[in-house]
C-alpha cells in the first residue's frame, strides 16, 4: 500500500504502523474539539530543531548579513559558505536560503555601495584640486581597517582576486574618485581652447581657428586631451589597485616594510603627478 507524504510515496511497512478503527480518529489527527496544530507553509522553510527562528523576521535577516559581510570579508565568495554563514547568525541554513536565493545573491546585497563611500565622494569633491591626491592616498591606504567601508573593501578585493566581475566594479569604484582628480593640462582651458588669455590663435592657426589641415583645433585638442587623460586615469587607477593588492592580498615583504603612513605619501605622490601633468608617453 502506497502512502502520499508532502507529493511523496512510500510504502506503509515503512511508514508507522497505527491500528484505525472505523469511526474514531486516528492518534496524529485531531478529533472533534481539538484545534488543527500549525503546519509549515509550503513556501517555508522548516528549520531543524533548536535552529529555528529565534527573533522577529527583521532580526534573523540582519544577523545573516551581518554575518555574511563578516564572511566574505574574510574569506572572500568561494571560501564562504551558506552553513557557515547560517552557524555564524545562529539559524537554520535553510533559512539563508529563503531570505536569498543564492550565495551570489547575497553577496551582492552585502556588497552594496555603502553610503560612507558616497560621503568620501562628495569630500574629495569638496577640496581644492591640490589636496585630492593625498585625500586619495590615504583612503587607498586605510581603507581595508576602516570601520564603515572597511568590510566592503574587503569582501570585493579578496573575491575579485579570483572574480573578473568583480575586480572590474573595484576598478569602477575606484574609477569615480581617480576622475575628480584627473584635471585638464594647464595648457588647456575649461572650455578646450588653446588660444592664450589674449586670444591669440593657437600654433598653426589661421583666423578661422582651423589648422593647415583645415581641421578645427579646439576639436583636436579636445581629442588630445581625452587621450591623456585615459592615461592618466589608467595609470592612477594601476596603482591603487597595485598597492592594495601587494599589502593586502599577496602579502608582498617589501610593500609590508613601509607603514601605512609612507605607503599612503608614497602614492600621493604618484596620484599627484597623474592628477596634474601628463602620464608617461603623452
Amino acid at each position: 500500500m502506497m502512502i502520499q507524504i508532502g507529493g511523496m510515496a512510500r510504502r506503509a511497512e515503512d511508514s508507522d504502523s497505527v491500528d484505525e478503527r472505523p469511526g474514531e480518529p486516528r492518534p496524529d489527527q485531531p478529533g472533534p474539539g481539538h484545534p488543527v496544530p500549525d503546519q509549515p507553509r509550503p513556501d517555508h522553510p522548516s528549520p531543524g530543531p533548536g535552529r529555528g527562528p529565534r527573533g522577529a523576521r527583521g532580526e534573523i535577516r540582519r544577523r545573516i548579513t551581518e554575518a555574511a559581510l563578516r564572511s566574505f570579508a574574510d574569506h572572500g565568495l568561494d571560501g564562504s559558505s551558506t552553513r557557515a554563514i547560517a552557524r555564524e547568525a545562529d539559524c537554520d541554513p535553510a533559512l539563508v536560503r529563503y531570505y536569498f536565493a543564492s550565495k551570489q545573491q547575497l553577496f551582492a546585497h552585502v556588497t552594496e555601495r555603502p553610503q560612507a563611500l558616497g560621503d568620501q565622494l562628495d569630500a574629495m569633491a569638496s577640496l581644492p584640486h591640490g589636496e585630492r591626491a593625498a585625500y586619495l592616498a590615504h583612503l587607498v591606504a586605510t581603507c581595508w581597517d576602516d570601520p564603515s567601508t572597511g568590510a566592503f573593501w574587503r569582501s570585493l578585493l579578496r573575491t575579485g582576486a579570483t572574480d573578473p566581475g568583480v575586480a572590474r566594479t573595484v576598478e569602477d569604484t575606484w574609477s569615480e574618485f581617480v576622475s575628480l582628480g584627473i584635471a585638464l593640462d594647464p595648457a588647456w582651458p575649461a572650455d578646450g581652447s588653446r588660444g592664450d588669455a589674449s586670444g591669440a590663435d593657437g600654433p598653426g592657426e589661421d583666423a578661422t581657428g582651423q589648422d593647415a589641415t583645415g581641421q578645427d583645433a579646439t576639436d583636436q585638442d579636445a581629442e588630445g586631451q581625452e587621450v591623456a587623460r585615459r592615461r592618466r586615469s589608467v595609470v592612477a587607477l594601476t596603482s591603487i589597485t597595485g598597492m592594495l593588492a601587494a599589502v593586502h592580498l599577496w602579502s608582498s615583504a617589501r610593500a609590508r616594510d613601509l607603514s601605512q603612513q609612507e605607503r599612503s605619501a608614497a602614492l600621493a605622490a604618484l596620484l599627484q603627478g597623474c592628477f596634474t601633468a601628463a602620464a608617461p608617453g603623452d
